[in-house]
């Protein structure tokens, strides 16, 4: 059974009746987003999140703050609860819709990403269980990239695309893992 003091760094200030209301329900508007996103015909017609610019993007901010994160076997089991027959994809399919149509571009990438300091706290840091995958990834791409050079030739080769200035994209790579912890071996 998962208990609340395995997964948080500090005491939590909530009772157990508390905690696991604000998990649920946190973790409910991540599940009815992430769907959202992937699935269009969800949306409301005049839904904030979607039709405001702003509103998103300080949604966005506020999703990867470390605090507001709610553990993997939370999401899983709360996604479980709540599938859709006929809107059936994975929960990590629905994830990876999400980095990709809204944290991978390059309006979001100098801003967003920059702010986080590293993709892989969003699942490896908050799960105990984790296999260390993006922290891994991350510290392949800081050994690889070290000039624009290296951008380059990364670039040309088809190995990576950047949509970033190369004197953007070096120091971006340099600090993708920064304040994360790789609890195992690294797998590249």
């Amino acid at each position: 059974m998962w208990r609340k003091n395995e997964c948080y760094a500090e005491p939590i200030g909530y009772s157990p009746n508390e905690f696991v209301r604000i998990l649920v329900i946190e973790g409910c508007f991540i599940i009815e987003l992430f769907r959202k996103i992937a699935y269009k015909e969800l949306r409301e017609k005049n839904d904030l999140i979607f039709t405001g610019d702003w509103m998103f993007l300080f949604l966005l901010h506020d999703l990867i703050l470390l605090e507001n994160q709610v553990p993997w076997i939370v999401m899983d089991r709360l996604f479980n609860m709540t599938m859709d027959p006929t809107h059936n994809k994975p929960l990590i399919e629905l994830v990876k819709t999400f980095l990709h149509t809204f944290l991978f571009t390059e309006s979001l990438m100098a801003t967003l990403l920059s702010q986080i300091g590293s993709i892989s706290s969003i699942f490896e840091q908050c799960c105990l269980d984790c296999e260390p995958r993006f922290t891994s990834y991350a510290i392949l791409l800081d050994n690889l990239i070290n000039t624009t050079k290296d951008m380059d030739i990364l670039c040309e080769n088809k190995v990576i695309d950047n949509w970033l200035n190369p004197d953007d994209a070096v120091p971006f790579f340099n600090k993708l893992y920064y304040n994360t912890h790789l609890k195992k071996e690294i797998y590249y």
